[in-house]
């Protein structure tokens, strides 16, 4: 009988691991269709705008120029390939931008060329009509943030069939101004997004430079830049997904592989996300499989296992 139960519990235990095979196997291509899909579903871009009121105290003008923006975004992220968010503050330094508010004869906006800076002017009539909240709104959306959110529209990116799903693709390179400068720290920076077809030039020479601008005004430049590359990268992502899932790896050098990149990814996502743009794009750049870190695999099934071969002979054992 002995030989027999240990037959019956082996065949079990086998009959168990193929369960959890073909549940890990599924769950897998869960994922690699899941971020084909929707590869950027969890990210989202986040910018501050400081306002500041020249000449009138405007307490609440910020919580009302929120309310007016979120519902502007509202209908511009459904045509946006991820999320994109404006915060309000007053008197803030540390915001990303600064707008200034002016009175003035007349509704104007100026923004500045080398700076972060845009002039709001308005008429004492606006803040009576309440038409300042919606002004604000405009000035930072269909100016001041204007061309990112064009480079972020879904319409600059094609459907393009891959096997039995589709896949969102830029239609063509995304492109960073041809800049001039002589800037070393920009020049580090810019070198992280050279596939953007940037140009760094430390002449003036060049012929097919769009404008020449500081290292000051660079910055938000490259900040952008940066961040449509990680969008970019990150849109292929499943790419890497996939290759580990139709790979010949074992069984559990896979799932180890599998769980490794989706914790990097986390992490890159988590960093973007926390306006660290600069640390995530290098720690996406440095996602690959061959790359990633050799860990021991530690199976969390192994008790599971144990417990019911250990079942299985208590229940031979008691009705011999």
């Amino acid at each position: 009988m002995t030989w027999r139960s240990a037959l019956f519990s082996s065949t079990i235990i086998l009959l168990f691991e193929g369960l959890l095979y073909k549940s890990d196997e599924a769950n897998r291509n869960k994922l690699v269709d899941y971020f084909r899909e929707s590869p950027l579903e969890d990210i989202e871009i986040r910018l501050s705008i400081s306002l500041n009121p020249e000449q009138l105290k405007l307490p609440d003008l910020a919580e009302s120029s929120q309310i007016q923006t979120n519902y502007e975004l509202n209908r511009i992220n459904q045509g946006l390939i991820c999320q994109y968010k404006v915060d309000y503050y007053s008197f803030s330094p540390d915001c990303y931008f600064q707008m200034d508010l002016i009175i003035s004869d007349n509704d104007a906006i100026s923004i500045y060329e080398n700076e972060p800076i845009i002039d709001l002017y308005h008429q004492l009539q606006s803040i009576r009509e309440n038409d300042l909240p919606f002004f604000v709104s405009q000035a930072a959306l269909y100016h001041l943030l204007e061309s990112e959110l064009e480079s972020l529209a879904a319409n600059h990116y094609t459907r393009k069939f891959t096997g039995k799903k589709y896949v969102t693709i830029p239609n063509e390179p995304i492109d960073l101004e041809t800049v001039c400068v002589n800037d070393t720290s920009v020049i580090r920076r810019l070198s992280k997004v050279t596939v953007l077809n940037s140009t760094i030039c430390e002449n003036r020479s060049v012929d097919s430079f769009l404008s020449t601008v500081t290292p000051n005004n660079l910055k938000f430049q490259v900040d952008k830049a940066i961040r449509l590359k990680f969008l970019q990268q990150m849109m292929s992502f499943y790419g890497m997904l996939l290759q580990i899932n139709q790979g010949e790896n074992k069984y559990k050098e896979k799932h180890n592989l599998f769980r490794n990149v989706l914790q990097r990814r986390k992490e890159a996502v988590e960093l973007f996300n926390s306006n660290h743009w600069d640390e995530a794009l290098t720690l996406l750049n440095q996602l690959s499989i061959d790359n990633l870190p050799a860990t021991n695999y530690t199976d969390s099934g192994w008790w599971l296992r144990s417990g019911l071969y250990g079942l299985i002979l208590m229940w031979q054992l008691i009705f011999q």
